[in-house]
């Protein structure tokens, strides 16, 4: 499987998306979204308010920051036919995202639910001082 220039790490994650074949992602670390928004504006030219164009250099852009493997002629993005419509092309890369993206959400912690493990215990005083509630004036 070809390699980039990414070193690979324990912490690299796998995502397989059908007719494709197998790649191998690092983990995104603070640095690499610095890197990431710097390649997805060196892409887009600082052009947001196109949605395709925004879409696919975020994919790009992602991919080309945090590949360590991916399978022959997937190394580079930038360098696909666009027009061979044969291979499905604009799904495959999409499918690519979308695995890429669920898989980096799953290693985000479960959220709290409702008043579970956040604030003070009952009873407790947490320092933070409310307005007195408002009585109705007596007529």
């Amino acid at each position: 499987m070809p390699k980039t220039n990414r070193p690979a790490a324990d912490t690299d994650f796998f995502v397989e998306p059908e007719g494709v074949g197998r790649f191998r992602y690092g983990r995104k670390t603070f640095g690499d979204r610095i890197r990431i928004r710097a390649e997805f504006l060196r892409l887009t030219g600082g052009n947001e308010d196109d949605l395709d164009l925004s879409t696919m250099a975020g994919l790009v852009a992602a991919h080309k920051v945090l590949c360590v493997e991916a399978p022959e002629g997937w190394v580079d993005l930038e360098v696909i036919d666009a027009l061979d419509d044969e291979r499905g092309l604009d799904g495959k890369l999409l499918r690519l995202y979308q695995l890429m993206v669920e898989k980096e959400g799953s290693f985000r912690r479960v959220p709290f639910s409702s008043g579970e493990g956040v604030g003070p215990a009952a009873g407790e005083n947490d320092g933070v001082l409310g307005a007195p509630a408002v009585q109705p004036v007596a007529t």
